[in-house]
């Protein structure tokens, strides 16, 4: 369980960095560059379209294909908006790599951004930790908890819940008896077989233990 919870806190972290990051090369993209005309206005807009889509298809891919649906929705209503974007869509829907193609796509609408080349260097160090980011969610994506690991610990958890009832039986046997002794021997308490309460116990135990395997 600490190594699955360790895997998905690094996921979490590295996909949080991509959020930051993209942010961050839009903001400096925003505040290097002269936004007084429609042009330079339209160039932003299409980073950030960029930076969006390649998020957007990071997550098509660590979702599978149940997502394809909505992602090719999505695309189409984003991309466009601009008319010089509208070519994106049925590029990046066919392209059996959607996430380097988007990356590649954001480099290409940094490069339009009318910012001088030490700044624009800045803003592309984004890009480089966003690539690295990738790479580390796609490394934890392609390579899951071993098998043989999962079912070796599902396998002695069910052994060890098989045989808890034997190891436990004496001690709610001994419980049983001494609340017998103090109910009335006409009661229907009185009959219940020793060691009864043990199979609401392990049930519990069972749905805890099972519960967090799962």
């Amino acid at each position: 369980t600490n190594a699955r919870y360790a895997r998905w806190m690094e996921a979490r972290m590295s996909w949080a960095r991509i959020l930051a990051n993209c942010r961050n090369m839009v903001r400096m993209a925003g505040c290097f560059s002269d936004l007084s005309t429609s042009e330079n206005r339209q160039t932003l807009e299409r980073l950030s379209n960029a930076s969006w889509l390649l998020c957007r298809s990071l997550m098509n891919y660590l979702s599978g294909p149940d997502d394809n649906p909505s992602y090719e929705r999505e695309v189409q209503n984003v991309m466009g908006r601009i008319v010089e974007d509208a070519y994106l869509a049925p590029r990046i829907l066919s392209a059996p790599d959607r996430t380097s193609v988007a990356l590649c796509e954001a480099s290409l609408a940094l490069d339009r951004i009318p910012v001088d080349e030490k700044r624009r260097v800045e803003i592309d160090k984004s890009l480089v930790n966003i690539g690295d980011c990738i790479a580390n969610c796609e490394r934890l994506y392609s390579s899951p908890v071993p098998l043989v690991y999962t079912r070796h610990t599902a396998r002695f958890l069910s052994l060890w819940m098989l045989l808890v009832p034997a190891a436990l039986y004496d001690s709610f046997a001994s419980f049983d008896r001494q609340a017998s002794e103090h109910v009335d021997a006409s009661s229907w308490l009185s009959v219940l077989p020793l060691g009864l309460s043990l199979i609401p116990a392990c049930s519990i135990l069972a749905l805890f233990l099972f519960g967090i395997e799962e």
